[in-house]
């Protein structure tokens, strides 16, 4: 720890005992300065403001913060961006009234600021441990400040990717949900492309239909039920579904009553005896995958 530096001021009076002395390497050096009255008798503060001015060469410091006050002393410490040149100086010690529109005192002492050559003695070697100490200090606040960031850095990237994630599992749920249908013109897999969800097949070599009751151009009705399989690739149409409309009359000219004697041996009679093959009734088709999601 480095001694405090005590000095005595007396009010509006310079003093011609020895100088103050500052080497250009004291930073942070605590001081403090005794205020006294002319007559010798301590000068109290009170309610008053000290301020410090600090004058060397053409350098002018003022110090109006972190001034400690007690009775007759103040204590401070040079600023440690005070830039110091090998001159001399005078420290001017101001108190003005608690409003600061009155200067109540002034007291100054001169200064020498001498060389950067450090001496070799107890203070200087507790100067230079100091600026090691706290170049250390500063070394290490900034490795970690780097590692932070760093950290922090990696961080976002890594929130960010999970929110990515989370967007694009929330995209599916929406545009997707459980129970829709989805198609592809080729192979894809939905349980593959949609990681978490759950999907089959469906509709394989069937036409998709509206569910409910619809009614055609001939005003006919059909209901068609969800999942239901209805409806055939080829189909046997039946005498009924032919449409042919079959009478019996007199065979005029031959007198020959319908149904009576010698009517079979006399005239052709088509039997029916339904139709030999089924026909294609498919529409015009174009295949793709359909799947429904299921979870």
């Amino acid at each position: 720890m480095i001694d405090v530096q005590s000095f005595d001021f007396y009010l509006n009076k310079k003093v011609t005992d020895e100088p103050i002395r500052l080497n250009q390497y004291d930073r942070k050096v605590p001081f403090k300065f005794n205020l006294y009255q002319p007559d010798g008798s301590a000068y109290i503060i009170g309610n008053d403001i000290p301020k410090i001015e600090m004058v060397v060469g053409s350098t002018i410091i003022i110090i109006s913060t972190g001034i400690t006050i007690s009775s007759n002393s103040i204590s401070f410490v040079i600023p440690r961006e005070a830039a110091l040149n090998s001159e001399t100086g005078i420290f001017n010690v101001i108190v003005e009234s608690i409003d600061g529109t009155e200067r109540v005192g002034t007291f100054c002492r001169d200064i020498i600021v001498e060389s950067n050559a450090i001496d070799e003695n107890a203070a200087s070697s507790a100067l230079i441990t100091s600026v090691i100490e706290d170049l250390q200090s500063n070394v290490t606040t900034a490795t970690k400040a780097k590692n932070d960031l760093d950290q922090s850095i990696g961080n976002g990237m890594l929130a960010n990717y999970v929110k990515i994630s989370d967007l694009r599992a929330l995209v599916v749920e929406i545009e997707h949900p459980v129970g829709s249908i989805k198609p592809f013109a080729d192979t894809t897999d939905p349980n593959i492309k949609y990681p978490n969800t759950t999907w089959i097949q469906v509709g394989k070599g069937q036409v998709f239909v509206g569910v409910g009751t619809g009614t055609d151009k001939n005003t006919l009705t059909k209901e068609f039920k969800a999942g239901a399989n209805v409806g055939e690739y080829q189909h046997k149409l039946t005498y009924d579904e032919l449409g042919i409309e079959t009478t019996k009359t007199e065979a005029v000219g031959y007198g020959l009553p319908v149904g009576g004697a010698g009517f079979g041996d006399r005239v052709m009679v088509t039997a029916n005896n339904g139709i030999a093959d089924a026909h294609n009734i498919l529409p015009p088709t174009f295949g793709i995958y359909m799947w429904q999601r299921t979870a």
